[in-house]
């Protein structure tokens, strides 16, 4: 019989482990790259940009002090987009976390074809963008044009602004972001859930685990960290909502609940488009930009996100 020698407890020599490092940053150098051109570089361009005052178009870099956060803060619109933002967020977050858990446990039951079919049905959804899918929804409630004009016009429902009202916007909003951003949310669960070890799973069935409490007990903790990731990036993505309420209030013109400056995004553009003023604008990005790290970083501290010991 041949033995191979061990290698489990061989020295690491100084020429491997900096190859290890090499490699190391070399895979992470494209995406640094990109973070720092599309995210880090802008962001610090906003922050001067917020300083700066303008003359003939011409940004006087760190002459405008804090002149710009007076004018986008001080302005009446900023109250009325900032509380429609939150509370889009205050809603969506909630609604589309716990949405994707559902369905990627449901989907983890389940090994037919119709749950292959499922799968895909809700990962392509995903792929459908969120202007698209606003004119899809204002086409489908419009009682004149809707395939589905047959069932509202007895209830006395002839136009879509009866549907699409101000009390009803955001939940309306919720759906459209819910459809479009839960494939990508359930996919990524899903891809954890599959990640469990069928002896974990075998041993709670062992141990009387019913499909609830292995669900609350064994895979939500194992998936923990996928869902506070993706609650981070979903206060994020919610944040900057712009396509669904600047598209339905195009779609309905004078009759849509929502105005011009609804969100936060609408309100900076009014002032770069309208008024010239990509301070202002600049100002209200770094209160997004704030208040995104300031979720993330209560997440990550209150939650124990880089803990690895799960006994």
């Amino acid at each position: 019989m041949v033995t191979l020698p061990s290698t489990a407890n061989a020295p690491v020599t100084p020429r491997k482990k900096k190859l290890k490092i090499s490699a190391a940053y070399a895979f992470l150098f494209p995406y640094l790259t990109v973070l720092f051109l599309f995210g880090i570089a802008p962001a610090i361009y906003a922050f001067v940009l917020s300083f700066s005052s303008f003359e003939m178009g011409k940004p006087q870099f760190f002459q405008g002090g804090f002149e710009n956060f007076v004018v986008a803060y001080g302005d009446f619109r900023f109250m009325i987009a900032l509380k429609n933002t939150l509370s889009f967020v205050a809603l969506s977050l909630p609604v589309g976390l716990l949405f994707a858990i559902f369905m990627s446990l449901v989907l983890h039951l389940t090994h037919d074809r119709i749950a292959n079919v499922a799968r895909t049905v809700y990962f392509l959804a995903g792929a459908v963008s969120g202007p698209v899918l606003v004119l899809i929804f204002v086409f489908v409630f419009d009682p004149l044009i809707s395939p589905f004009g047959f069932l509202m016009r007895p209830f006395g429902l002839t136009s879509p602004d009866q549907i699409i009202t101000a009390k009803y916007i955001i939940p309306i909003f919720v759906i459209l972001r819910l459809f479009w951003s839960a494939g990508g949310s359930i996919a990524i669960f899903y891809g954890a859930l599959q990640g469990i070890s069928t002896e974990v799973i075998e041993a709670s069935l062992i141990d009387g685990c019913n499909v609830w409490t292995m669900s609350w007990y064994i895979k939500i903790p194992l998936i923990k960290a996928w869902m506070l990731n993706t609650l981070i990036t979903a206060f994020v993505f919610n944040m900057t909502i712009y396509a669904e309420p600047s598209l339905i209030g195009a779609a309905m013109q004078g009759t849509s609940p929502v105005n011009t400056y609804w969100s936060l995004n609408m309100l900076g553009q009014q002032y770069v488009v309208y008024g010239g003023n990509f301070g202002a604008s600049a100002a209200i990005s770094l209160l997004q930009v704030g208040l995104s790290l300031g979720a993330a970083i209560f997440i990550v501290s209150r939650s124990k996100f880089y803990e690895t010991d799960l006994t």
